[in-house]
């Protein structure tokens, strides 16, 4: 199945497993996350996203959650290398509707 639910989460680990990576960490959201604007909202961060404010728009508090998910999963690939002592060569980050043009082949990679 292509649908990704907790009954076929271990089947997906061992698939990415089987092809030489490894799933460092896998959150299954259900509903919208809340998102705590900063308190403060800098001119620098105005400038950034000046076309899609977080304060009015929901595409902007989308970008926050994206930067925000993707800041733990760096975190937490920096605990699990010094928990088991390696360090990653790359990190794969990729969303739910990316559109494949051809199977993914981590071998392609090992110059890396």
């Amino acid at each position: 199945s292509h649908d990704l639910t907790s009954g076929n989460i271990s089947s997906l680990n061992q698939a990415v497993k089987d092809a030489g990576g490894r799933v460092c960490d896998l959150e299954l959201i259900t509903e919208e996350k809340k998102i705590k604007l900063p308190t403060r909202l800098t001119p620098d961060l105005l400038k950034h996203m000046s076309q899609y404010p977080p304060s009015t728009s929901k595409i902007g508090l989308n970008v926050l959650r994206r930067f925000k998910s993707l800041a733990h999963l760096l975190n937490k690939s920096q605990i699990v290398e010094q928990q088991e002592q390696f360090q990653y060569k790359f990190v794969l980050v990729t969303r739910d509707d990316d559109y494949w043009l051809q199977p993914l082949s981590l071998s392609s990679f090992s110059l890396l």
